[in-house]
């Protein structure tokens, strides 16, 4: 193996690459191809390959035959090359298969070769003809996700439940939304939740959501610096441009309540479709702000939820996308707690800014770092999808010194501080239920019409907290506004839920069901953690 990389050597100063020219060959067919050498200033025709390497252990990896020469891959990897094969037999372009892909093109033993390419990753995205999303092969519970073979077209069934049943259906419902079609038309919403085939379109759309792809950091470059995406799951490929609009065309019909079927079934599909289609979206606001300011600081709390093998990772993995550059440089060696103080003073000097403050202190503290750093190897994504609804009160009148590089010295007052913490009992058959008796117990009626000490009522003041003054909707989301109070007041005072179908109106006439509406204050913004165990409730400020 080491002698086949050795004989296409690579030129530093050139900028080279390795890329891997595909065979064609039907389904079956072993994975065989050839290396080449071209250089990145000599904009180079190929595509690279986004996906997640996996844990395949070393003994059950299957390999690539490059030359004659076995190179040992992960299964996500060597799924995706023969799935890409496929789909270029199927478009006649089988004989122009000219692939990059990290794990294969890079020598992995060789150190000094893998240090001088891995700074090469951001060119080599944006300079692709196109960057493909390997998501993985398509399975529904119960099945392998090995695909039969399908030299030809696409297989189909007459079985309701089968999987390329459910894969045309599926795709389908992306496509139809894209062309702004209502999703009372589409199959399977006429159908009831218990019924086994739309059992499995829901089943199928959560495992979307939920593919490991959308949990990697190291992938965001490869995609956002891309001129053009295509993502590839087993069967299916789209657009990504496609899948945007098609999340946009789902969020005005979800603002319209045009298409809003009452059934909880029905209400569990629409949300795994559209937290498949969501997870896209952050990735097109960057793709179409490139050129915007980006400091390594704002990046890490956009993409809180994306996590590395490597600590060090969650912030080196997107230093290509800073703009201006950051001046970080890559040093794993360097302590932890040392590289995230370097980003919070960074962003200090660059902004001026305390914003990041209300991320502070958010778990379980490092011991050698400052209690204001922020800890991007924990940071929940939640509390950094709020800190773009909240802002400083004004410009800061001094300017924030740090001392040792430990010391953040700024003058302050204290607002508010917690007196005691209480455990009592509660009904324990529902969440609304806990709340009644928390606010019937400690905001007690005469402490209704008195002020709060930033203004408010002391009811407005905890239902605004229990709710992190947020309501989350389809595709963005917004402060809290005086009929949402009163529409989350309601809810906890009755206790009795709503009727299936009704509706509550909102600001400027617009209608919503009120199940719905509910859920975007509760599960989207909460910044409370309700549990009831052991019939107790636990309000635990997170």
């Amino acid at each position: 193996m080491e002698q086949l990389y050795a004989a296409y050597p690579l030129d530093k100063e050139k900028e080279e690459i390795r890329l891997f020219h595909i065979h064609p060959g039907p389904w079956a067919a072993e994975l065989t191809g050839t290396f080449s050498v071209v250089s990145l200033q000599e904009d180079p025709d190929f595509f690279a390959l986004s996906y997640t390497w996996g844990n395949t252990p070393a003994g059950e990896r299957p390999t690539v035959n490059i030359q004659g020469c076995q190179i040992p891959v992960s299964k996500n990897l060597h799924a995706g090359l023969r799935r890409l094969r496929w789909h270029a037999n199927r478009e006649e372009q089988a004989n122009n298969l000219v692939v990059w892909a990290d794990a294969l093109c890079i020598s992995q033993e060789d150190v000094m070769e893998k240090q001088h390419q891995i700074p090469l990753m951001r060119k080599i995205y944006s300079r692709s003809r196109f960057t493909a999303i390997w998501l993985g092969e398509l399975a529904l519970p119960g099945q392998s996700p090995e695909s039969p073979d399908m030299d030809d077209a696409t297989p189909q069934s007459n079985a309701a439940t089968s999987l390329p049943n459910v894969v045309v259906v599926a795709t389908k419902i992306i496509e139809k939304l894209y062309h702004d079609e209502h999703l009372t038309s589409m199959e399977p919403f006429d159908r009831d939740e218990t019924d086994a085939f739309f059992v499995s379109i829901q089943r199928y759309f959560q495992s979307w959501m939920n593919n490991a792809w959308f949990l990697r950091r190291w992938v965001l470059q490869e995609v956002i610096l891309a001129e053009e995406v295509k993502v590839y799951y087993g069967e299916i490929m789209m657009e990504l441009d496609m899948l945007s609009q098609a999340m946009d065309m789902y969020a005005k019909h979800v603002e319209d309540a045009c298409c809003m079927t009452s059934n909880p079934g029905h209400y569990m599909l629409r949300r795994y479709i559209r937290g498949f289609m969501q997870e896209f979206t952050s990735i097109r606001h960057f793709r179409d702000n490139k050129k915007a300011e980006a400091h390594i600081f704002e990046l890490c709390k956009n993409f809180a939820n994306r996590e590395t093998s490597l600590e060090a990772d969650y912030v080196y993995a997107l230093l290509g996308l800073t703009n201006p550059p950051s001046y970080i440089i890559p040093d794993y060696t360097l302590p932890m707690h040392n590289l995230l103080t370097d980003v919070c003073i960074d962003y200090i000097e660059r902004k001026g800014s305390l914003d990041f403050l209300h991320l502070a202190g958010m778990s379980d503290r490092r011991r050698e770092m400052p209690s204001w750093v922020i800890d991007w190897t924990q940071a929940e994504s939640t509390w950094t999808w709020l800190a773009d609804l909240f802002s400083p009160v004004g410009a800061l009148s001094q300017s924030p010194q740090v001392d040792d590089r430990s010391h953040l010295r700024i003058a302050a007052y204290c607002v508010d501080e917690v007196d005691s913490i209480t455990t009592f009992s509660v009904p324990a058959n529902s969440v609304t239920a806990a709340l009644k008796k928390i606010k019937d117990t400690f905001l007690c009626e005469n402490l209704f019409d008195t002020n709060y000490p930033t203004g408010d009522s002391w009811i407005e003041a905890w239902i605004r907290t229990l709710s992190a003054d947020s309501c989350w909707g389809a595709n963005s989301s917004r402060r809290l506004a005086q009929e949402d109070y009163a529409f989350y007041l309601n809810a906890i005072s009755n206790e009795t839920g709503y009727n299936p179908g009704q509706r509550v109106q909102l600001a400027g006439g617009r209608q919503v069901l009120a199940d719905a509406h509910l859920n975007d204050i509760m599960r989207f913004g909460t910044m409370c953690k309700v549990e009831i165990q052991n019939r107790k409730i636990y309000n635990e400020c997170k």
